[in-house]
């Protein structure tokens, strides 16, 4: 682990194209709809288990 984050300290294009990929992954993963649907699945669930 030490020599990955001392890479990514010498590798500035590397952690922007990092922190780039993160927040896509979020914008993508985390919306609100994503969220509402991933709750309202977990909701049917607990009430199909009665």
């Amino acid at each position: 682990m030490t020599r990955a984050v001392t890479g990514l300290l010498a590798d500035g294009p590397g952690r922007a194209a990092m922190g780039s990929a993160a927040r896509q992954a979020v914008d993508e993963q985390f919306t609100v709809d994503v969220m509402a649907g991933r709750y309202a699945e977990q909701y049917r669930r607990v009430l199909q288990r009665g």
